[in-house]
């Protein structure tokens, strides 16, 4: 198995214990406690600096893809139509998906939401994060305690 795709599903692998804490029993001190440092985002953050290491030429391409002869987007999609490259982006999306989806969480708990409200916020958290954001802004409820 190429070494790109490892990489490419450790970072979806990574996150996935702490999503479905989150999800499946958000209110656990288990669930608190495994969010409680940065462990739920380390993994794909570890993961694009080893793809960066490993080609540090796609690095210096994302860097020039402003002088690229048909345009900065060229460029990107250039560089990240690589395997390299689709694997650090993904590893960068799968990161802040977490991250954000660990906003949610925490909020949702601060105003003791709704727990059908917090859970899909938190499911579409990590599965289409934007979603996930507008859905916890929408659905929320309460101010925050605490």
């Amino acid at each position: 198995m190429d070494l790109y795709v490892i990489l490419f599903v450790l970072s979806t692998l990574w996150v996935g214990p702490f999503w479905f804490a989150m999800l499946l029993q958000p209110e656990t001190a288990k669930t608190k406690q495994l969010l409680d440092g940065p462990w739920f985002f380390i993994g794909p953050i570890a993961i694009w600096f080893l793809v960066m290491g490993l080609n540090p030429q796609g690095l210096a391409d994302f860097m020039n893809s402003g002088s690229h002869p048909d345009g900065f987007l060229a460029g990107l999609a250039e560089g990240m139509g690589t395997k390299a490259g689709i694997t650090a982006l993904w590893a960068h999306v799968v990161a802040g998906d977490i991250a954000v989806t660990r906003w949610i969480w925490q909020d949702s708990l601060k105003r003791q939401g709704r727990p059908w409200a917090t859970r899909i916020a938190v499911f579409f958290g990590v599965m289409m994060m934007p979603l996930g954001l507008a859905l916890h802004l929408l659905l929320r409820s309460g101010k925050p305690r605490g």
